[in-house]
């Protein structure tokens, strides 16, 4: 068989057995689906069992107590690949990928090495590699006192940005603009708390001024194929993230350069294969990394890039895990997209203001507008609201296709801004 090529005939001969780290939602039962001959296996924490879908379909399932070490999780691994073995190891979500590297290194298996999760989850090594390679310059530093965060803003200027070395979802993220600041907000960056995210070390760095983009692409074999680029929307104080918009507007000069950076970054840190999410700030001096991942985007990127492009990422993502290649075919159809593609966006309905939820009002519009092809509360009356802190703070998303990409994202934030919401500060 033809494995660039999908076929009924199963590609395993025998069963495979997959072990899957963490959770992963839809794309553990995906993964089952492409071949019936491929068995999974899950580790994970407490914490994450509920992201486990259709869980009395694997082999086995362990749950392995949140503080538990990297060799605890290695020695359960050893001692069921000695009963049924693993062929592989797969990690869907970023929690725990640093044991997913882990075990696949002490069972010598096919995952991301431990150093290229250690680069991609820790952004002061991730600037560190990229400094060694030649990529980027970006200085940053690790701090504990504010003595330290006022000595690097001395010798780089402000404004600063400071936040956890391991983070997500802009938790914990400050911009400081003057010395006068420090105190305030690196108190605020060292109280947040990240969901299932153990507290790491804060850094440092001077704030990255341009206009900011993520770019989606999967590779194989070291070869990185560029799906999208995504054009961002933040707020303004808390860098939280607003909005998203596909393709981005760029000349193709521009898209170029950012297609061919983003290359040099996946190839110095090692990412051979997978999907990979990166996030950059388009400066004067070209594009630089702020952070990046070896997972799909957040935010439903992935569904936006389905609307506006016609690829479905996740079922690539799946096929790979599985041992098909998919490096051709999804070069095609990333080729046949572009010809017909459309515009497609996201916003967030959000809010800074801080109470009791009393009401929302203008929701019942958002479904009945044309373009409109999704519609998410994540709001419950009677919740209390603590402004827009994080992405945990939104209250709902609209995602919106049009003929082109700006009036996709305008008609999605028009219509969010027409919510209006209500709160009881007794």
């Amino acid at each position: 068989m033809n494995r660039n090529e999908k076929s009924s005939e199963p590609l395993f001969g025998d069963c495979k057995h997959v072990l899957i780290i963490g959770g992963g939602s839809d794309l553990v039962p995906m993964l089952r689906n492409v071949d019936k001959n491929i068995r999974t296996s899950v580790f994970c924490r407490p914490s994450i069992l509920n992201f486990v879908y259709e869980i009395e379909k694997n082999n086995t399932v362990l749950i392995i107590k949140e503080e538990a070490s990297i060799q605890e999780w290695i020695e359960y691994a050893r001692s069921l690949h000695k009963v049924d073995p693993f062929d592989s190891v797969v990690s869907f979500a970023e929690i725990d990928q640093d044991k997913a590297a882990a075990i696949s290194e002490s069972l010598g298996l096919n995952y991301h090495s431990v150093s290229t999760v250690e680069w991609v989850h820790n952004k002061f090594q991730m600037r560190n590699r990229l400094r060694m390679t030649g990529v980027e310059d970006i200085p940053n530093k690790l701090v504990i006192y504010a003595e330290e965060i006022n000595e690097f803003g001395n010798k780089y200027g402000y404004p600063l940005i400071v936040k956890p070395s391991k983070g997500r979802a802009s938790v914990g993220v400050s911009i400081i603009q003057e010395s006068e600041e420090i105190f305030e907000k690196m108190d605020y960056s060292i109280k947040s708390k990240i969901p299932r995210l153990e507290q790491s070390s804060l850094i440092v760095e001077p704030y990255l001024k341009g206009k900011e983009y993520s770019v989606e692409a999967i590779s194989e074999n070291g070869q990185h194929l560029i799906l999208a680029i995504v054009e961002k929307y933040k707020h303004e104080l808390n860098k939280v993230e607003i909005g998203h918009m596909v393709p981005a507007e760029l000349d193709l000069n521009t898209y170029k350069e950012i297609e061919n950076h983003i290359i040099k970054v996946l190839d110095a840190l090692e990412i051979k294969f997978g999907v990979t999410h990166t996030e950059i700030m388009l400066t004067d001096k070209g594009p630089r990394v702020i952070e990046t991942h070896v997972r799909l985007a957040g935010d439903d990127i992935p569904l936006l890039i389905k609307d506006s492009l016609g690829v479905d990422m996740m079922k690539y993502i799946v096929e790979q895990a599985a041992g098909y290649s998919i490096y051709d075919r999804l070069k095609q159809e990333i080729e046949k997209g572009k010809k017909t593609q459309k515009g497609a966006a996201i916003w967030f309905i959000n809010t800074e203001l801080e109470g009791k939820l009393c009401g929302i009002e203008n929701i019942d519009q958002i479904t009945k507008t044309v373009g409109v092809v999704e519609f998410i509360p994540s709001y419950e009356i009677g919740m209390y609201l603590e402004g827009l802190k994080s992405s945990y703070s939104r209250l709902g998303s609209i995602r919106t296709t049009a003929e082109t990409p700006v009036k996709a994202i305008n008609l999605a934030k028009d219509l969010a801004d027409k919510v209006k919401i209500s709160i009881s500060n007794k």
